[in-house]
């Protein structure tokens, strides 16, 4: 194999936008953009499901089970819960995240969302830096298994 045929070891630049559905353009620079000096920061969950209802219900049900991934800080493996509904908590700001815009023209004050349950990303003006709460077994996923009891067929004859 000669040079002209070896692989680049050069890293690509990543796109600066991906294709929506709708083939339109997500610019993957939002925060970058000055035409997005009005958005003061993306709230999200993942986690903002049924089972975010389910979780801090009191539903006696036993047939009501949960598999969880939290955060571990001190490690890249997440610590997994799998619990009975009984054996379960959750709040409802767990798994959110917040991630604030350093150029917004009303900029979302940080205290806002601090929780231990909470993610944010914010840009700190006096350490010059980006920080990241991101609290110990903050919630990544959870699934929710409803059992259900099968009813009897009646014998055959």
């Amino acid at each position: 194999m000669n040079n002209g045929d070896a692989p680049s070891l050069q890293q690509e630049r990543p796109p600066d936008s991906a294709k929506k559905d709708n083939l339109s353009d997500a610019s993957a620079f939002v925060f970058a953009e000055e035409k997005f000096a009005w958005l003061s920061a993306v709230v999200f969950s993942s986690c903002a499901s049924r089972g975010k209802v389910r979780a801090p219900s009191a539903d006696p049900s036993a047939n009501i089970f949960f598999d969880a991934l939290r955060l571990t800080s001190n490690g890249v493996v997440p610590y997994v819960v799998r619990a009975r509904n009984a054996q379960y908590s959750e709040s409802l700001l767990d798994g959110l995240r917040v991630y604030h815009n350093p150029s917004a023209t009303h900029k979302l004050n940080v205290k806002t969302f601090r929780h231990p349950d909470a993610f944010q990303s914010y840009y700190s003006e006096e350490g010059e830096e980006w920080m990241h709460d991101q609290p110990d077994r903050l919630l990544l996923y959870r699934s929710v298994l409803t059992g259900i009891k099968a009813p009897k067929l009646p014998d055959a004859k």
